[in-house]
């Protein structure tokens, strides 16, 4: 037989609270972004960008498509003619991603987005020659 003994008391300040998720912004100036929308350039990738920092923003919705977002971003950052495998993140670029629900348009920035499967959005900004964001 199983004994149980008293039940412990809970501190409602300790419990850990869930995640809420945010309408989707951008992972750099925090600001509301549309929809991504297909682009004739890239076969099955959603893209868009940021009106306020000029962040493009890549959907990989089944969490399993990093290595095409990351060259769709490159190619994106790089411009017309652009040499997008020859850019290093931090001097040319940077980037950053944020677990997506594309169903929503939602983000939730405290979600391990690096798990498999995860829906995300990648983000990417080409930098200035001062490593500043080039606006």
């Amino acid at each position: 037989m199983l004994k149980l003994g008293p039940r412990k008391k809970i501190d409602p300040n300790k419990i850990p609270k869930r995640s809420q998720p945010q309408p989707a912004h951008c992972g750099f100036c925090q600001k509301k972004i549309p929809r991504p929308k297909p682009d004739c350039r890239f076969s099955s990738t959603l893209v868009g960008t940021c009106s306020h920092c000029g962040a493009w923003f890549i959907d990989d919705s089944t969490g399993k498509l990093g290595g095409e977002a990351w060259v769709v971003g490159l190619t994106l950052v790089a411009g017309p003619g652009g040499q997008a495998m020859q850019m290093r993140e931090g001097i040319d670029f940077e980037q950053c991603m944020l677990a997506y629900d594309s169903r929503r348009h939602e983000v939730d920035p405290h979600r391990d987005a690096k798990r498999y499967g995860v829906g995300r959005m990648w983000y990417f900004r080409a930098l200035d020659a001062n490593h500043a964001p080039a606006v």
